[in-house]
């Protein structure tokens, strides 16, 4: 995970991409709050498809340009 400091002026930027936020934890390694994040490009890509992203910091828009479903059942 990178130092805060290599986060400056990320969110809020234009978004493209579509990802699902599986979960939250702290980052073993920096102890860094967290969203465990699911990307689209498949189990060979982060760590097995995961990736974290700071928590509380909307880095990405993570935090304010969500959309979301109930699901249904049939």
């Amino acid at each position: 995970m990178p130092a805060d400091d290599d986060f400056v002026q990320i969110a809020n930027q234009n978004l493209d991409h579509s990802v699902m936020i599986m979960g939250w934890g702290t980052d073993p390694k920096s102890g860094m709050d967290v969203w465990i994040v699911r990307n689209t490009f498949g189990p060979n890509w982060g760590e097995k498809g995961d990736f974290y992203i700071r928590r509380g910091n909307n880095d990405f828009g993570i935090e304010s340009e969500i959309s979301s479903y109930d699901p249904v059942n049939f």
